[in-house]
């Protein structure tokens, strides 16, 4: 016990935090400064023995994960083996009462490296994930077509957006959502959301209002970490409340570029794909599908001046031709 209260007051000393990964087979826990990077073997047991967590696929059949300390490494990782496919992931070291600069505080540590296959899988995985203050990263274009999908969040913009609203990527970025989420609700008001490259390198920090703001994003892993410090309840301490994520981004040049869509939305008479229309010999659109692209892109389809037409190509409806055209 000497040694992990020690190991932990370096800990926070240094400014460690607790970190997660996810190759798909694996999720690996370490406990150090840099984002995702394996920490000491020492500090490592400070979370060790307090460190829970679960995965839980899209079927909702939660499995504990079964942490283990990898040998003859010099450097300090918990492993766990992982079933594979999009799931909820994450976990948590709520360590306890703890001295953090003059305040007495509680302390606790979550962690998360959720994966989704496709945008529309984040309502289930929010909905499975448990640990009390959560930051995920989700990315609408993850797949052709590339329009905003819906994810989960309102799409709208918001004042610390680094990106401009619906754009996909800026300056060879992707432009993904961090969503910050508080005992299961969107976060109620503002919190910093700070971002990180693979190599652990800080990014920059915007802040999100209600819980939601667009950020840039380099092509594969990329972390985030928000804090929240909780007004103390009645004869207990403030909650110290410290919350990290992983994602991968890869979406592949034809993604980014949307052209492999936009080509089969020309085939379809210029009639959008993502929102279930169907071009006809007429000219006409007819929805004839369920729409797979975020619902306020969908609605604004419904305008006259769409009428199914696929504006994210540059289609618009034409009255004197009666079909589609290039706008």
């Amino acid at each position: 016990m000497h040694l992990v209260l020690a190991s932990l007051a370096l800990a926070v000393a240094n400014a460690h935090y607790v970190w997660q990964t996810n190759d798909g087979k694996e999720t690996v826990i370490s406990f150090s400064e840099a984002a995702g990077q394996p920490g000491n073997k020492h500090v490592l047991q400070a979370i060790a023995p307090i460190l829970s967590g679960a995965v839980t696929p899209l079927d909702n059949s939660t499995q504990r994960l079964e942490f283990a300390e990898r040998d003859g490494e010099a450097t300090g990782v918990l492993a766990a083996p992982l079933p594979g496919g999009a799931a909820a992931v994450e976990a948590a070291a709520p360590y306890g009462q703890f001295k953090v600069g003059d305040d007495l505080v509680d302390l606790k540590y979550y962690t998360s490296a959720s994966v989704a296959s496709k945008p529309n899988d984040w309502f289930a995985i929010q909905d499975a994930l448990k640990n009390e203050l959560e930051v995920t990263i989700r990315d609408p274009y993850q797949a052709t077509p590339v329009v905003p999908y819906d994810v989960g969040v309102e799409d709208k913009a918001r004042a610390g957006d680094q990106c401009p609203h619906g754009s996909p990527t800026v300056d060879g970025d992707a432009c993904v959502i961090a969503v910050v989420r508080f005992k299961g609700q969107n976060f109620d008001g503002a919190v910093n959301v700070t971002t990180f490259d693979a190599s652990g390198a800080e990014l920059r920090t915007s802040q999100a209002d209600d819980g939601v703001v667009v950020v840039r994003a380099p092509g594969g892993a990329v972390f985030a970490r928000v804090n929240y410090r909780e007004a103390a309840p009645k004869g207990g301490l403030p909650v110290d409340h410290w919350a990290t994520t992983y994602a991968k981004i890869d979406r592949g040049a034809d993604v980014t570029e949307g052209s492999l869509f936009c080509d089969a939305v020309a085939k379809n008479r210029g009639c959008c794909l993502a929102c279930g229309y169907k071009g006809h010999d007429d000219g006409s659109c007819t929805k004839v599908l369920p729409a797979e692209a975020s619902e306020t892109y969908c609605e604004s389809l419904t305008a006259p001046s769409q009428r199914g037409c696929c504006s994210y190509c540059g289609h618009a409806w034409s009255a004197s031709k009666s079909a589609c055209v290039e706008a």
